[in-house]
């Protein structure tokens, strides 16, 4: 089956974009990136509160000093994957390569993690803080495109988590 994507000017306000036979308008796919990044808000902004605040524990103390050193890593990875999982991934949908919805979440988490560098540029980053990116912002993004369908990213999310906080205490 061949894959064509075709794009049609209609006016200055609408264009569609036909995937496989299917009608895409580009207003349409923007109301639903805007959507996607309201709804995922409900939990990706207290998860995000929780993690910067668990940052700043270090062997099981809290200081201050370790939350403005950990808070910023941890803050730019779950804000690219929130980013790219509900507003970028949707908008790029008929781009991304695959034909599988997965494959495409996939590929727009790895475009998320091209993003994080640029977004940690002055930061010192710990080897943790970035087996945790590598390790979120895929899954994270794969969760919000394929809308919660996948078990394994919300494993890879756990682990993650799981990592990054238990380290925090060790």
């Amino acid at each position: 089956m061949e894959f064509n994507v075709k794009l049609t000017l209609l006016t200055s306000h609408s264009s569609i974009c036909t995937i496989s036979g299917m009608d895409f308008e580009w207003k349409s796919t923007m109301h639903l990136a805007m959507r996607n990044l309201g709804t995922s808000g409900r939990f990706m902004i207290p998860l995000m509160v929780t993690m910067i605040l668990l940052s700043g524990f270090r062997s099981a103390t809290f200081s201050v000093e370790h939350l403005q050193a950990g808070g910023p890593p941890i803050a730019n990875a779950l804000l690219i994957a929130w980013l790219t999982g509900s507003l970028l991934g949707p908008i790029l949908l008929p781009w991304l390569p695959g034909r599988n919805l997965a494959v495409k979440g996939l590929m727009a988490g790895l475009l998320g993690l091209l993003l994080y560098p640029a977004a940690c540029f002055p930061l010192h980053l710990e080897p943790l803080d970035v087996l945790m990116a590598l390790l979120i912002i895929p899954s994270v993004t794969l969760v919000l495109i394929t809308h919660h369908l996948l078990p394994i990213p919300l494993a890879l999310v756990a682990l993650a988590a799981g990592i990054w906080i238990a380290a925090r205490f060790i």
